[in-house]
């Protein structure tokens, strides 16, 4: 309790100067008073994860996670008399946290699938130091070399949907997330490639923003927030 007397009489001044703390010196600060941990065991894996700041990014975030990815094909544009060109295929590479119920999600539309497209996606969208769980698809091999220092579990799908091995080594997460994407796609745009790019920002904000209590509050916020409105003098 005694760490906690430095927050008698805190106004908002005092809390300004914190927040204005660089690197990781919110977050010692946070350990200091007893309101974060300095250390803590991982639900998941029983391994120890440790606050770390992330470039880019403000504050620390707890490393040990657990995202899996994998794509899907969702559109295919023909030509002729049934014929589909293979470079006019969009495919669609995303993943989702676990135990989140898909608030923490990405998606992107992409022409090809190649290592080369996909593992800078990773980089840009999965934190560093987590677990990341795919199928394995040859592309993927070169999880483990980022500098990100991920831990890569794979599971093959030709012997079975969960690695016997390792129970946690499967994606039915983002599988499930997949099948509500495309129940939902078709129903309401058919499937048209005029609506497909748009749809798929909607449906990861709907995933983190839209449930029914906050839906309302939450879209107006966010566009007040992006488009202010000027004042009138």
């Amino acid at each position: 309790m005694a760490a906690l007397d430095e927050l008698r009489n805190f106004n908002l001044q005092k809390l300004r100067e914190k927040l204005s703390l660089e690197d990781n010196e919110f977050d010692q600060w946070l350990e200091n008073l007893g309101l974060l941990h300095a250390r803590r065991t991982c639900p998941n894996c029983g391994g120890g994860t440790s606050v770390r700041a992330i470039a880019g990014r403000r504050y620390g975030v707890w490393r040990s996670r657990f995202v899996e990815i994998d794509e899907i094909l969702v559109v295919k544009r023909k030509y002729g008399v049934g014929r589909v060109l293979a470079k006019q295929e969009v495919w669609l590479f995303g993943g989702v946290e676990r135990d989140t119920n898909w608030q923490r999600v990405f998606m992107v539309p992409v022409e090809s699938r190649t290592a080369g497209r996909l593992l800078p996606l990773i980089q840009q969208y999965v934190l560093p130091g987590t677990t990341i769980v795919s199928d394995e698809w040859r592309p993927y091999r070169g999880i483990p070399t980022l500098p990100q220092g991920y831990v890569h579990w794979k599971v093959n799908y030709s012997r079975n949907f969960v690695n016997p091995a390792n129970p946690q080594a499967h994606t039915q997460n983002v599988e499930s997330m997949w099948k509500k994407l495309k129940r939902n796609f078709k129903q309401h745009f058919e499937n048209t490639t005029n609506t497909y790019d748009t749809y798929f920002p909607e449906f990861v904000w709907r995933q983190q923003f839209g449930d029914r209590d906050n839906v309302f509050f939450n879209f107006w916020s966010q566009l007040t927030t992006i488009y202010p409105c000027e004042r009138v003098p």
